[in-house]
């Protein structure tokens, strides 16, 4: 396959991943932690109330999910469009940008025919996709991971204080949101 070809091929994949996680999030279904997240997002876009913690966690150990960051990426959205979608709609846009990060070290890494690899395994993966078209809190975790991956790698080659800054304040909001961001944490402490 020439490069050009593998280039066409590559971004077909990538619209075709797109395509299926709009079709997706065009036939929404707000349920569970969605109708949690939503009311966050509603009380701040509707009512200018800032809820101060995050949905119910569900463990053991109860409480919330620690920090407000959640009614602002719900809440933001709906001021433009008061519809359930629109916070969804975010969430596809972060995996869109995580993609074209991750892709961009893919390509660096490992050349630019494992980007086509990389196409199927993680954009095509129907887990990515699955989770590109429903609201939950664990949906915005795929840009801060990509976020972190790509900081990791500018800094391997070029430590920069951005890149630092980058990976700790992308932990810190990513906490904001889900408790998954420790796995960031320790993967931080590994490197």
């Amino acid at each position: 396959m020439t490069e050009p070809d593998r280039s066409r091929a590559h971004w077909a994949l990538f619209a075709l991943g797109l395509a299926i996680s709009l079709l997706m999030l065009a036939r929404v279904q707000v349920a569970g932690d969605g109708i949690s997240l939503l009311s966050r997002g509603w009380l701040l876009a509707a009512k200018d109330i800032w809820v101060p913690f995050g949905n119910p966690v569900a463990s053991s150990a109860g409480g919330y999910v620690p920090g407000s960051l959640t009614a602002l990426v719900v809440g933001l959205p709906l001021e433009f469009w008061m519809d359930p979608r629109a916070p969804i709609l975010l969430i596809l846009i972060c995996h869109v940008v995580a993609y074209l990060m991750l892709d961009r070290v893919v390509g660096e890494a490992l050349g630019q025919r494992a980007r086509l690899v990389f196409a199927v395994v993680y954009w095509l993966n129907p887990w990515r996709v699955h989770q590109s078209g429903w609201l939950d809190n664990s949906n915005y975790v795929f840009l801060a991971g990509a976020l972190h991956t790509w900081a990791c790698y500018r800094q391997r080659h070029a430590p920069s204080f951005i890149h630092s800054a980058l990976l700790v304040g992308g932990v810190g909001l990513t906490f904001q949101l889900h408790v998954d961001a420790m796995i960031l944490v320790i993967a931080a402490v590994l490197l």
